[in-house]
């Protein structure tokens, strides 16, 4: 009688199921497991999600460089007359590929049949930038990035993303 064993359904788990179990319960260590996760998917990935996948995130607007971070300017995109060398899907991963656009900042443009007249944006006040003319056919319509930019006009964004992809390797 005292010494009868008493029949209580145990549940059998592994340490690993214990540990892992343990682990989901805690809420800052989950929440910093995505961060990291987050960050690694990142890394990985590298150029392919940045927005400027030139070499180095290295598109740089000189006439910008005076700007405060998250300036705004019209930019306009200009298919270069040179053909890019198309590289493999790792290396654009790993490396970045050179851009097939020019990227000149507008201050005032207008249409005029099949060609675009733009004031090119020198960064003074008053603007006196040359006038241009560019054909339709050329030309792509762009903006800056959605973080904003450092001095030299790169998309903070790209660089934050070149930082990390140097950090990992």
């Amino acid at each position: 009688m005292f010494f009868h064993k008493k029949n209580i359904p145990v549940e059998s788990l592994s340490l690993s199921s214990k540990a892992w179990k343990k682990f989901r319960k805690n809420k800052i260590a989950t929440v910093s497991f995505c961060f990291i996760l987050a960050v690694a998917v990142v890394s990985v990935l590298g150029y392919l999600i940045t927005p400027d996948s030139t070499p180095d995130a290295n598109n740089q607007i000189l006439q910008l460089s005076a700007k405060p971070p998250g300036t705004s300017v019209k930019m306009l995109l200009v298919k270069k007359n040179m053909e890019i060398t198309q590289v493999s899907f790792f290396h654009k991963m790993l490396f970045g590929q050179e851009s097939p656009y020019y990227y000149i900042p507008l201050h005032s443009y207008k249409y005029v049949g099949d060609t675009l007249v733009a004031e090119i944006y020198t960064g003074s006040s008053p603007n006196n930038g040359p006038v241009k003319k560019y054909n339709l056919a050329e030309i792509v319509y762009g903006s800056a990035g959605f973080l904003g930019t450092n001095t030299v006009m790169q998309d903070l964004r790209s660089e934050v993303e070149k930082n990390n992809i140097v950090t990992k390797t």
